[in-house]
């Protein structure tokens, strides 16, 4: 079997990918808000340095986020807390001094969690917690954040 065609699409989707950006409604106006405070803005995902860090420059954020960590580069994904305590490494600060901020309780904030960094679940579809994982906050919307930080 050639897998050229195969090789060459998936290059070509991966490029596509990474060029995509769709932002939250909202999230820019208080991503910029959170910025002008002072905050240190960080972005922790999973995925392949290649396509999420160009996604996250693209959206027009990219010049308020500090840095960006993808499980790639370090060997761990979230919810793993081994990426949270390379964050921490990397911005030198302790746990109590940052805030997890993701939509996905399994995900996001398990292991930011385990390592006692506090968590703001944003939720704005108002899904069920079926997990024993207990976040400090919880959002429906985005802007709530700027009374809260």
């Amino acid at each position: 079997m050639d897998y050229t065609n195969y090789e060459i699409a998936n290059r070509l989707f991966q490029e596509g990918l990474s060029k995509s950006s769709a932002l939250i409604e909202g999230a820019e106006d208080v991503i910029k808000y959170l910025y002008q405070k002072g905050y240190k803005l960080y972005v922790v995902t999973n995925g392949l340095v290649k396509l999420q860090k160009p996604r996250i420059i693209n959206t027009g954020i990219g010049k308020f986020i500090s840095d960006i960590i993808v499980s790639e580069e370090i060997g761990v994904s979230k919810p793993d807390p081994q990426i949270f305590r390379i964050l921490l490494e990397r911005i030198k600060l302790k746990s109590e001094e940052v805030v997890m901020i993701g939509d996905s309780i399994k995900k996001d904030l398990k292991g930011a969690k385990d390592i006692e960094i506090r968590t703001i679940w944003y939720n704005p579809d108002n899904k069920i917690n079926d997990t024993n994982i207990i976040p400090n906050y919880k959002i429906g919307d985005l802007e709530d954040l700027k009374n809260m930080l």
